[in-house]
């Protein structure tokens, strides 16, 4: 009940874990984009309310010179599509008055624009308080151009700001809207990737417990033989120590069996943490495939299984041959050891146009389907029947055989049915 309770602990306590670090990632992706999004809006408001005030003060200075001219807007040589404000500014309505000095009002020129002489004198009053050659009137919604003329009179152009209020209405409502949508689905694309990108996380960090369950599990009954054996000891010391010898031998195996799965462990340690430099060079596989045969062969002959072998002279790639010879001696290993007895073993290497291809077949129990995507997992032991007899096997050694395929660049796969047999399979990549 309590180891139970401690599981879901742990189990409540990862789920925290990884959904408070999908949720950063999440808000961390939301933050940047707004971010960006919101520096575009600004940057879109401030060019687009540049471009609209520039057409309806470009509008008023038209409106300005062409009342000046008297005879409206004449081409320049050389430039004969300049327009003051643009094309947009001639769509945009204007008027023109002429006043005194003092400010009273000599000639106004409506054009199309409907507008009441109140109105105007406002507008008039209101450019004169600027005293501003131009500027806007944000009461009446009217930007205006003035200059004197050449009598002394002064000339005021006003130019409707209907359009650029509207222009900017138009531009805010539309960037909201877009960017209300865009960052809803941004959103749920950042759900998607935070669980993708938090997946391998994830995947390591149950990998990393259970291998520490794993170990644990395979430490604790080493332990618990070598602290009765102890125990035995203790309880009887009148007794010699030949007396004492069947749990001094069991407590030696029990050690020693500690230290290999230690070793192991430090093994894929090694490969999964340190990145362990591999001394790279030209091997001859032949050769490393050719004395490990002969130091398995004792081994075959002891537990009367038969060891045979087709091994393609001179067979050249690109590898750490001290890797290569573990990689090589575990296949041997779990070949003999499940090949039953009697049973056979056959170990063929033979190359393709790119590949050197290493193949270890034995008979005995086949691996169960199921069981065959998890053979090389940490751990893994495929059933009893396979493990039985097999004490010293802790299913680490076809993990430390695919980390050394892996850090070859080739590739380890298995094939297992009672009719065939178990076949291992290596491709290395020649040079």
């Amino acid at each position: 009940m309590f180891f139970a309770k401690l599981g879901t602990r742990l189990n409540t306590k990862k789920t925290d874990r990884f959904t408070k670090l999908r949720r950063k990632f999440v808000l961390a992706s939301m933050a940047l984009v707004s971010a960006v999004l919101l520096f575009a809006f600004i940057t879109l408001c401030v060019t687009t309310y540049t471009r609209l005030k520039s057409d309806t003060e470009g509008a008023a200075e038209a409106a300005l010179h062409a009342d000046n001219m008297q005879g409206g807007f004449r081409p320049e040589i050389g430039r004969p599509d300049f327009r003051p404000g643009g094309d947009m500014a001639r769509n945009i309505p204007t008027f023109t008055v002429r006043v005194s000095e003092d400010g009273d009002i000599i000639f106004a020129d409506y054009g199309r624009v409907s507008i009441t002489d109140d109105t105007a004198e406002s507008a008039v009053k209101a450019a004169m308080e600027q005293g501003r050659s131009k500027g806007k009137i944000g009461s009446l919604g009217l930007r205006f151009a003035a200059e004197y003329t050449p009598n002394g009179d002064i000339s005021i152009a006003f130019a409707d700001t209907s359009a650029e209020s509207a222009g900017m209405t138009r531009l805010i409502l539309n960037s909201l809207i877009i960017g209300v949508a865009g960052l809803v689905a941004l959103f749920f694309i950042s759900l998607f990737l935070a669980r993708l990108a938090v997946k391998p996380i994830e995947k390591a960090w149950r990998n990393q417990q259970q291998f520490i369950a794993d170990a644990a599990h395979e430490l604790k009954t080493p332990l618990t033989v070598i602290m009765a054996n102890t125990g035995i000891l203790t309880a009887h010391p009148e007794k010699s120590i030949s007396q004492h010898m069947q749990w001094l031998n069991n407590t030696a195996d029990e050690a020693g069996r500690m230290k290999n799965l230690i070793e192991n462990m430090l093994e894929l340690a090694k490969g999964d943490f340190a990145e362990e430099s591999l001394i790279l060079s030209n091997v001859n596989l032949s050769d490393i495939v050719t004395n490990s045969l002969l130091a398995f062969e004792p081994i075959a002959f002891e537990k009367n299984v038969a060891f045979h072998s087709d091994v393609a002279p001179n067979t050249q790639i690109s590898g750490d041959s001290e890797r290569l010879r573990r990689l090589i001696a575990i296949l041997f290993d779990n070949a003999i050891k499940y090949a039953g007895s009697p049973g056979s073993a056959y170990v063929r290497l033979n190359e393709t146009a790119s590949h050197a291809v290493l193949t270890v077949h034995n008979s005995g129990e086949p691996i169960p389907a199921e069981g065959l995507g998890s053979i090389f997992d940490r751990f893994y032991r495929a059933d009893e029947s396979r493990s039985a007899g097999s004490s010293e096997s802790y299913g680490l050694g076809l993990s430390i055989a695919r980390q050394i395929a892996d850090e070859h660049g080739a590739k380890i796969h298995v094939a297992s049915t009672r009719e065939e047999g178990t076949v291992f399979t290596v491709q290395f990549k020649k040079r």
